[in-house]
């Protein structure tokens, strides 16, 4: 067996037996066959490859498993398999090789050529502090999950940049050149969207190389260098398995998903969510009888370019998610090396007790918890308003950067090597405790008295600092409204209030006040896969009183009819949350 969950009091007997079932020999059999087929890049054969094994093998373990087609829209260097070519030349003649970023911008044959400018992370903020200006010029960043993915070639292209070169975050792992995607888009385009997705170039180089670059950057005078690279974007036809195990009781079920497609060998990244996934599937099909509610896994494709696969699906199947599906979970970057024992949960608020209960009960010790901080890792499903969460790996020693990522992240050298083998079989046990447990429930697990009060805390916050931008009376009684809600529903189901009642509830609830809390574009729409302001809860009105503050009398007027209606937006959702929590005490 992988791991025991001895000394987890909190675990019942047949809790216990389903984590204890996890298989080491299943997984490692499934990590073997990935570390052998390399690169599953998005809309590729390799990737392909990857969706029928994983069919092939739910297929033989007895689930319903089907591979879903779709067209999805990818972008390639002239070498897919090598990332390029992509180079950065100095003022020597030195050329430094590097690799593309997905939908970055190809530059004409003799290359473009800028000043160096150091942006740090790239983050707006960054250019603030160190008063960067890159018009005309060719901006320096560094690897960070504090600019997730594309925004530091959106912000450096909107600043006026001529191109970026994008250094890796460390060189724990030797000297290793990291990949991603410059496409701020979430998901295949619309016909709109193909209109606005112009980039500037983007080359990517080992740490190494970029701190040589920060210096000529540093210098007096700074320095000119050249880039040389070529992308196109393409439509290509992408397969992603979706398996089944259906509940015994109605239609409604947990959505479980990782993503299939890699940069590099992606073993940490995200061959082990997808082996573990495909193992959570064997286990729960196992005690299939048992489930009231269904269980839906899938394995995406088309996330890294980015998140194709899942917008797909929800737009695909809208009418059975919005009106069945109770909750979504996510697995990615799942056990990197020495991360026993070491596991966080990212998610919604009303998450909180119930995720880590999970993980505190398989562990047998306390882990933590975080209110999702970005809308990255295949949040396709937050407009929608469907309660979300994540447990991952988390790395101690990281003082250079990402806790939860190694030096190898998007390479080809995110080998096998590099896997936790044990604490991937936690994770698994643990996402295989949190859906026995939530599909086993009478009355679904979350709780909407947290948010209640943190979000009558941020408005009274927002008001006291915008006094006068909107009318708050109304805002202050729609959330007091919502908080005496969240507060009597919890009573009701306390004291046996009808479970189907309260399961409709709580859905609706969530599909009301979640959309406003954590996304602007709302509900039909798919915020940018790369944008700061969506760190912050009710994100659209506080970008929106942002806005007012403008230096500009003309934007910042304009951005106060934004707040108004953002206002409007949130009186509307905290009303409606409240009337659907209401309903569980009659």
């Amino acid at each position: 067996m992988a791991h025991s969950t001895i000394g987890a009091p909190g675990l019942t007997g047949p809790e216990r037996e389903l984590t204890d079932a996890v298989s080491a020999q299943e997984l490692a059999r499934d990590l073997e066959w990935f570390s052998e087929h390399g690169l599953r890049l998005a809309g590729t054969e390799g990737e392909r490859a990857g969706a029928r094994y994983v069919r092939d093998r739910m297929v033989e373990a007895g689930i319903d498993c089907e591979l879903e087609g779709y067209d999805g829209w990818v972008s390639y260097g002239t070498e897919p398999e090598r990332f390029g070519p992509a180079t950065v030349t100095l003022p020597d003649g030195e050329a430094l090789a590097g690799k593309i970023y997905a939908f970055g911008g190809s530059t004409p044959p003799d290359g473009v050529s800028g000043e160096l400018v150091w942006v740090g992370t790239g983050a707006p903020s960054e250019y603030d502090r160190l008063g960067a200006d890159v018009r005309g010029k060719v901006a320096l960043s560094i690897l960070s999950m504090d600019a997730p993915h594309g925004e530091p070639v959106a912000v450096a292209g909107e600043r006026g940049a001529v191109g970026i070169v994008i250094m890796n975050w460390s060189d724990r792992h030797g000297r290793v050149v990291h990949t991603g995607t410059s496409r701020g888009i979430w998901g295949n385009p619309t016909a709109e969207d193909l209109t606005s997705e112009s980039r500037i170039p983007v080359v990517s180089v080992c740490f190494e190389d970029g701190q040589r670059l920060r210096a000529l950057a540093d210098a007096d005078g700074g320095a000119s260098v050249r880039l040389d690279v070529q992308t196109h974007a393409q439509w290509a036809p992408s397969q992603q398995p979706i398996a089944s195990i259906p509940g015994t009781d109605g239609d409604d079920f947990v959505l479980v998903y990782c993503h299939l497609d890699t940069y590099g060998r992606g073993m940490t990244d995200n061959t082990t969510g997808v082996v573990g996934l495909m193992e959570l599937a064997r286990r729960l099909s196992a005690v299939r009888g048992s489930l009231r509610r269904g269980v839906r896994l899938a394995w995406w494709a088309g996330h890294e370019m980015p998140y194709n696969g899942s917008t797909f699906h929800l737009d695909a199947h809208w009418d059975e998610i919005r009106d069945h599906c109770v909750a979504v979970i996510n697995a990615d970057s799942w056990a990197i090396a020495d991360t026993l024992d070491k596991v966080l949960t990212w998610g919604f608020a009303e998450t909180e007790a119930f995720a880590t209960a999970a993980a505190d009960d398989v562990l047998g010790m306390s882990t933590g918890f975080e209110d999702f901080d970005a809308r990255e890792a295949e949040q396709s499903f937050w407009g929608i308003g469907i309660p979300s969460w994540m447990a991952f790996s988390i790395a101690d020693g990281y003082p250079d950067g990402l806790s939860y990522l190694g030096g190898y992240w998007h390479s080809e050298e995110d080998k096998l090597e590099h896997v936790d083998q044990p604490a991937l079989a936690q994770l698994t046990a643990i996402y295989a405790l949190s859906c026995l447990r939530l599909c086993t429930a009478p009355v679904l697990p979350f709780s909407y008295t947290g948010l209640a009060e943190r979000l009558r805390t941020l408005l009274d916050e927002l008001a006291g600092a915008h006094p006068d931008a909107v009318a708050w009376d109304g805002v202050r009684a729609a959330a007091a409204r919502f908080a005496s809600a969240a507060a009597a529903a919890e009573l009701a189901i306390a004291g046996g209030a009808d479970p189907a009642a309260c399961n409709r509830a709580l859905m609706a609830c969530a599909r009301a006040i979640n959309p406003v809390v954590y996304t602007v574009g709302g509900v039909y729409a798919q915020d940018a896969s790369s944008a700061s302001h969506l760190r912050k809860r009710l994100p659209g009105l506080q970008q929106a009183l942002a806005g007012m503050t403008a230096d500009d009398p003309v934007q910042a007027t304009a951005w106060s009819t934004n707040a108004m209606r953002e206002r409007n937006r949130t009186v509307d959702a905290l009303l409606a949350a409240a009337e659907a929590l209401e309903s569980c005490s009659g």
